[in-house]
């Protein structure tokens, strides 16, 4: 019996795919959020630097932004880890307020601040490789609520996507640190 014939190959890739892209956006949300909570006087810097919110606008309501970044990236991080399509599906919005306030600011011109989305370390200028990013993200959330299979897929896979990913973060923060060289 040929290969794919009992079992088409788009039944094995897709929930493969959407498992392992889970696990990698789910680790992603949570660890940024994670860091937001950790610095949150710095995302309220952030915030400010994107000149987004009106000029009236008070601490308070800088404050109530935050949290909500914060509070949503962790809770869609933690969806997306348990297998929950509407995570995938919420953090396409996420992705495109994001790629909203990039865009906008790359428009203007305005890409001397930090995008306050890094991982691993460093700081990331706003430009339009990071709102590509952001697209590309709210892109392949998009696909992974559309092909997510009900139960969340493949929960070893997925947690290969929180592997794959912590292993990049480590690698992005030694290489910003001076300890691991740019060819790794």
């Amino acid at each position: 019996m040929p290969f794919g014939s009992q079992f088409p190959v788009s039944e094995m890739v897709l929930p493969t795919f959407s498992s392992l892209a889970m696990g990698c956006m789910g680790t992603l949300l949570l660890i940024s959020g994670g860091s937001k909570l950790l610095s949150h006087n710095d995302l309220l810097g952030t915030i400010a630097a994107y000149r987004i919110l009106p000029r009236s606008t008070s601490f308070a309501g800088y404050d109530v932004v935050a949290w909500t970044l914060t509070i949503a990236e962790m809770l869609l991080g933690a969806g997306l880890l348990l297998g929950l399509s509407f995570a995938a599906w919420a953090s396409v919005g996420l992705f495109l307020i994001f790629a909203l306030a990039i865009g906008i600011n790359v428009l203007r011109g305005r890409t001397q601040f930090d995008c306050g989305c890094s991982v691993g370390g460093g700081v990331t200028r706003v430009s339009g490789a990071v709102l590509a990013r952001a697209l590309y993200l709210a892109v392949l959330a998009a696909v992974v609520g559309g092909v997510a299979v009900p139960g969340g897929g493949l929960p070893v896979v997925r947690a290969g996507g929180v592997v794959g990913w912590l292993l990049f973060v480590a690698v992005r923060h030694l290489r910003h640190s001076g300890f691991v060289g740019e060819t790794v």
